[in-house]
C-alpha cells in the first residue's frame, strides 16, 4: 500500500489544519494537500494526506473509510 491517502467529499470550508487534526490521530502526517481551483482558489472538495509509513496510511483508511 502507498503512503498517500485520497480524501474526497470535503466540505468547502475544510482547512488544512482541520484535516490534519483528524488524520494525525492515525499516525505521522508528512504532507497534506487540499486541491484548489486555479482561478478562484476555492477548494475542489478533495485532497491527499501522505503518511510517514504505509502502516499509518492503512490505519487511517481503515479508521476513516465511509465517515464524515
Amino acid at each position: 500500500m502507498s503512503n498517500q491517502v485520497y480524501v474526497g467529499n470535503l466540505a468547502q470550508d475544510t482547512t488544512s489544519a482541520t484535516l490534519e487534526s483528524v488524520f494525525r490521530e492515525y499516525g505521522a502526517v508528512s504532507e497534506l494537500k487540499i486541491m484548489q481551483d486555479r482561478e478562484t482558489q476555492a477548494s475542489r472538495g478533495f485532497g491527499f494526506v501522505t503518511y510517514s509509513t504505509p502502516t499509518d496510511a492503512a490505519a487511517a483508511v481503515d479508521g476513516l473509510n465511509d465517515t464524515e
